[in-house]
């Protein structure tokens, strides 16, 4: 991630959004908010035999949200 956030610092004033496309290898909630806060947006690809793995080591929160379908909230 150091690397990433390095090559962040070294890009030109003008540029002001990034798209990273990366492999699972970089699936990573801190490099997701390095990124999120910076308002630059992301893919990564990951191969379904994986992710569940992948899933369980992120650390997760609860957004709160909530969800109308049909009139019922969901």
């Amino acid at each position: 991630m150091e690397f990433i956030r390095q090559t962040l610092k070294t890009l030109p004033n003008k540029i002001t959004s990034v798209f990273l496309r990366a492999d699972s290898g970089f699936f990573n909630g801190a490099l997701f908010d390095l990124l999120e806060q910076n308002g630059h947006t992301y893919l990564v690809k990951v191969k379904l035999k994986n992710l569940k793995a992948l899933l369980k080591v992120q650390s997760w929160r609860t957004l709160g949200l909530q969800y109308k379908y049909g009139g019922e909230q969901v």
